[in-house]
């Protein structure tokens, strides 16, 4: 096997088979028959033990992206290798496959790659908007507090329409190809004023802040502010998933206990 933290090709694994084996399958013609055979069900089940042994581990839990994220490609007769990882979108293992339907996030491929080879995040959707609209510095990252209103969920995560709202009061949602809602209606008009979001450097370090409380008796805008994205610099991620080891041991168990009992059901078949 080959490949990086978050995709794997899986070539032949004759350690385990017998010379005879091999012998005999050539013999009969039906060696690459036999081999996509094994190579496809050991692919399957390493795919099924990163599934069930490294899906858990994810912090807050694996999300419903990342769980759809892990895909295979199996071997076949005339292409003796298979291949499992995670996408980056449109069913591709490769960052080039990172289409228009996941723009919104980032692809469990390149997340689950900072997760098992450790390094710097890539900045997202919404961090690349507020830098293209000078809200942020070029090189920073946002991170969300926690803090009310916009408490996190289960997983640890804001929802997409909160990052939207935030970018829209900005006045960055209309950045790279979005739309920004500039309704001048009462109703728009209010609902703004309910949740102002502003950037501000407040203690020593920059943030993106909300106004909470009551408005002034004029109509003023809160007194009060809840800081709700922290303005970071890169983050780091540790290599904490052994995504490679886990996969490559539910292959190596698999393949040549699958070429034996395919092997022993030709013989039986033509006997």
């Amino acid at each position: 096997g080959q490949g990086g933290g978050v995709m794997l090709q899986f070539d032949i694994d004759s350690s385990g088979v017998s010379k005879l084996a091999t012998s005999v399958a050539k013999m009969m013609g039906q060696y690459e028959w036999i081999v996509a055979g094994a190579m496809t069900d050991a692919a399957k089940q390493a795919k099924a033990d990163v599934a069930s042994q490294i899906l858990p581990r994810i912090q807050g839990g694996a999300t419903a992206w990342t769980r759809r994220g892990l895909i295979a490609s199996y071997a076949k007769p005339k292409r003796l290798y298979s291949v499992i990882g995670f996408n980056y979108g449109d069913g591709s293992f490769e960052e080039l496959g990172f289409g228009s339907k996941v723009q919104g996030g980032v692809p469990s491929g390149r997340y689950m790659q900072m997760q098992a080879g450790g390094g710097g995040r890539q900045p997202k959707s919404t961090e690349r908007k507020l830098r293209a609209a000078g809200i942020i510095p070029g090189n920073a990252f946002i991170t969300p507090s926690g803090a009310s209103p916009l408490r996190l969920n289960g997983a640890g995560n804001l929802s997409g329409p909160m990052y939207t709202q935030m970018l829209s009061r900005l006045g960055a949602a209309n950045t790279m190809g979005s739309t920004q809602n500039r309704s001048g209606s009462k109703r728009s008009t209010r609902k703004q004023a309910e949740r102002s979001y502003f950037v501000a450097t407040i203690n020593g370090h920059l943030g993106i802040h909300v106004r909470v409380g009551k408005a002034g008796k004029r109509g003023g805008q809160p007194r009060g502010f809840s800081t709700v994205f922290y303005v970071t610099k890169q983050p780091k991620y540790k290599a904490t998933l052994p995504i490679r080891q886990v996969a490559m041991a539910g292959y190596e168990r698999t393949f040549a206990a699958s070429f034996e009992k395919r092997l022993d059901h030709e013989l039986t078949r033509r006997a």
